[in-house]
C-alpha cells in the first residue's frame, strides 16, 4: 500500500521563549538515575539501567550527588504549536495554536495541508 493509503503519523512543532531552567531540588534518586543513564542510546538489556543505578548509588554512598557537568534544562514557554496528524490520501489534520506573549489566551486555527 503506498503511502496515501497510510494514516496514523502525527508531528509536532513549536517555537516560543528559551530561558535556563534554575537549579531546583531534585530527588536522590533522580539525581543518580541522571549519572547511571546513557540516555537515548541503545540500552543491553531491560536490567542494564538498574545495574548502573545500583553502581552509581554505590559510588556515591551517602555523598552528596553533584550534577553532571552535562546535564542542563530548558524552560520553553511556547508562544506558537503545530500539530500535525497523518490522514488518508494527503488530507491531512494541522493544528496551529498561537499566542502573541505568554500571557494571552490560545488562538486556535486550522490549516490546509
Amino acid at each position: 500500500m503506498d503511502k496515501a493509503g497510510k494514516e496514523g503519523a502525527c508531528a509536532f512543532a513549536r517555537h516560543g521563549i528559551i530561558t535556563p531552567t534554575p537549579r531546583h531540588p531534585v530527588r536522590r534518586g533522580s539525581q543518580i538515575a541522571v549519572w547511571a543513564s546513557k540516555q537515548s542510546r541503545e540500552m543491553e538489556d531491560a536490567q542494564a539501567l538498574k545495574r548502573a543505578a545500583l553502581r552509581e548509588a554505590a559510588r556515591f554512598g551517602l555523598k552528596q550527588v553533584p550534577r553532571p557537568p552535562y546535564w542542563t534544562g530548558v524552560r520553553v514557554i511556547p508562544l506558537h504549536m503545530e500539530f500535525w496528524h497523518e490522514r488518508p490520501f494527503r488530507l491531512h489534520e494541522r493544528i496551529l495554536f498561537t499566542r502573541p506573549t505568554p500571557n494571552v489566551p490560545w488562538e486556535k486555527k486550522r490549516l490546509y495541508p
